[in-house]
Order: C-alpha cells, then sequence, then structure tokens
C-alpha cells in the first residue's frame, strides 16, 4: 500500500481518536524533550550556586509550557480537523478549519502579549 493511501484511509475512514493520536505523538515527544532539556539546564545553572537563576529557569517552563500547549492546539487541532475534511473531500471546511486555527493562534499570542506588557510589573517584581 503507498503512502498516500494510508494516509487517506486514516483520516478518511478510521476512528478520529487514531487520527488525532496518530498527529500529536510527536508532539508528546517533543514535550518530554524540552522537559529533559530544561532539566539539563537548570542543573547546569544549579552549578553556578545563584538561586535566583534557578528559580527564573524553574518558573519559564511553567510559561513555556501553557504556550507550547495553547500552540499545540490550535496547530494539531486544526492540522487533524483539516484532515479529516481533506479526507472527505471537503475542502471548503479544510480552509474554513485552517482559517479558525490561524485566527484563534493569533488571537491567543495577542491576548498572552497584552498580559504581559500589562501585568509585567507585577510579574518581574513578585516575591515569591
Amino acid at each position: 500500500m503507498s503512502r498516500t493511501t494510508d494516509e487517506e484511509e486514516l483520516f478518511a475512514k478510521k476512528p478520529i481518536g487514531r487520527a488525532v493520536f496518530s498527529m500529536i505523538l510527536p508532539t508528546i515527544i517533543s514535550q518530554i524533550i524540552v522537559v529533559i532539556y530544561n532539566l539539563a539546564d537548570t542543573l547546569y545553572v544549579g552549578l553556578t550556586e545563584n538561586a535566583n537563576a534557578v528559580a527564573a529557569i524553574s518558573l519559564c517552563l511553567p510559561v513555556y509550557s501553557l504556550l507550547s500547549a495553547l500552540s499545540n492546539l490550535f496547530g494539531i487541532g486544526g492540522a487533524a480537523a483539516a484532515a479529516r475534511a481533506l479526507g472527505i473531500k471537503n475542502e471548503q471546511r479544510a480552509g474554513r478549519i485552517l482559517r479558525l486555527s490561524l485566527i484563534g493562534a493569533f488571537v491567543i499570542a495577542v491576548c498572552y502579549a497584552i498580559f504581559m506588557a500589562v501585568c509585567r510589573k507585577t510579574l518581574l517584581t513578585a516575591d515569591i
């Protein structure tokens, strides 16, 4: 069987859960790699014995993870839904889904930027 036929069968005929899982597995692996990378960063910064530097790295990981999760929501979720629409030969729906994903990602990015700009002094001077 050719690769195109396998992909068409996956997105047109298989259950949605299996199609989505096949697309999110690489993302899960990349998130695990990011966490391991952050642990390595924390180890090396910890060797400097500067508690503030270690705290800064530790506080950045959840923020980075949140941003990655939101981008994956629109990227992978939109791609899976668009692939399903293309699998049933509905190109108009796929186009609408991809536009919605792009607009959603942009809106989330703008809201995040505004939140960070408004709260930057509070966030940067927080005494935790």
